[in-house]
């Protein structure tokens, strides 16, 4: 009997928010338990079409949990941020999900 590693799907780029501190998009899919830390990893479709994936975190698990395929997504990060409560540096973001005004 032979083995085939399956690895996770990777068609897309990850998005460097060093470089780019902005994401549109709308949200395409998640996958979890993914790579080293079994991390979320959260798939955008850009304006220009270009498939693009988000590593999850504390902050953006949090953000993107009710959040539905179709669902055009705007994240701003926001740089390393100090936690009062731990003293811990993380990575912070705003997450924005569009709506229709009436």
């Amino acid at each position: 009997m032979a083995w085939q590693k399956i690895e996770p799907e990777t068609t897309s780029d990850i998005w460097d928010f060093d470089k780019n501190p902005e994401l549109i998009g709308e949200f395409v899919g998640k996958q979890e338990n993914v790579g080293a830390n079994n991390s979320n990893l959260y798939t955008f479709k850009t304006e220009t079409g270009e498939l693009v994936s988000v590593w999850g975190s504390a902050v953006i698990d949090a953000r993107l949990k009710n959040v539905q395929e179709g669902d055009k997504i705007k994240i701003v990060y926001l740089g390393e941020t100090k936690s009062q409560k731990t003293g811990r540096i993380y990575k912070d973001y705003e997450i924005y999900k569009e709506v229709n005004e009436v």
